[in-house]
C-alpha cells in the first residue's frame, strides 16, 4: 500500500495533473478506505499461507510481493453486497449472480490505486476452477494466471475452516481432504500438493 501511495505522489508532484483530478482522486480514495474499515478476512493466515505455499513450489520474490498484496485486498468487493445474502443458505439466482460479480467490484474499488493489469486479472480470475467449470470467463489449466490458481487454493482452504451458514467450520484435516479431492478438477494439483507439505509442517 506504502508504494502505490509513493506512486501517487509522485505522479501529483509532475504538471500533468490538474486540481480536479486530485479532488476526484481524494473522494475515491477516501470511499476505498471507508470500506476498508468493515472489511474482515475470513481467516488472517491468508498472506502467510499464500506466501508458504509459493516458497515449496518456488516462483520469483516479484510474484510473492504481488501475492502479498493482493491477499490483502481480492476480496473487497463483498462489501458492496448486502450482508443478509451470506447469512443465507439458499441464494435466488439474482443473489447468485451478484455474489459472482464480487471480483469485479473489487477490481472497481482497488481502481483508485491503479492495479496494474497483472493484478487486476489475479483478482477477476481467483473464482476460475482447473477444468473451466468456473467464473467469470471459464478459463482452463494454466489458462488460469498462476497467482489466482494459488489464491484459489488458499481462499476456499480458508473458508472452510470458518462457519458458515450452509455448513459447520471444519479442521484443517477436514478442509485439506477437501481441497485434495478437488485437485485437477477445482484446483490445480502441483499447488494443493504444495499445501499438503504446508500444512504437515505446522
Amino acid at each position: 500500500m506504502c508504494e502505490r501511495l509513493s506512486y501517487f505522489i509522485e505522479k501529483f508532484s509532475s504538471d500533468r495533473y490538474f486540481e480536479t483530478y486530485f479532488k476526484q482522486f481524494i473522494k475515491s480514495f477516501e470511499s476505498l478506505l471507508t470500506i476498508l474499515k468493515k472489511y474482515h478476512k475470513k481467516q488472517s493466515i491468508e498472506p502467510e499461507l499464500m506466501i508458504k505455499i509459493m516458497d515449496a513450489i518456488g516462483v520469483s520474490e516479484e510474484d510473492k510481493r504481488v501475492a502479498m498484496f493482493v491477499s490483502l485486498f481480492y476480496d473487497l468487493g463483498l462489501m458492496l453486497i448486502d450482508d443478509n445474502i451470506f447469512c443465507k443458505k439458499h441464494l435466488s439466482p439474482a443473489e447468485a449472480t451478484s455474489v459472482k460479480l464480487h471480483p469485479y467490484n473489487t477490481v472497481f474499488l482497488l481502481d483508485t490505486l491503479e492495479l496494474s493489469d497483472e493484478m487486476k486479472k489475479i483478482i477477476l480470475y481467483h473464482h476460475e476452477r482447473f477444468d473451466g467449470t468456473g467464473y467469470p470467463s471459464g478459463l482452463k489449466g494454466e489458462e488460469i494466471p498462476l497467482l489466482s490458481r494459488f489464491l484459489s487454493v488458499v481462499d476456499s482452504f480458508s473458508a472452510m475452516l470458518s462457519e458458515r451458514p450452509y455448513r459447520e467450520r471444519l479442521t484443517k484435516d477436514q478442509a485439506l481432504r477437501e481441497i485434495r479431492a478437488g485437485a485437477g478438477s477445482l484446483y490445480d494439483p502441483n499447488i494443493v500438493t504444495a499445501l499438503e507439505e504446508v500444512i504437515k509442517q505446522v
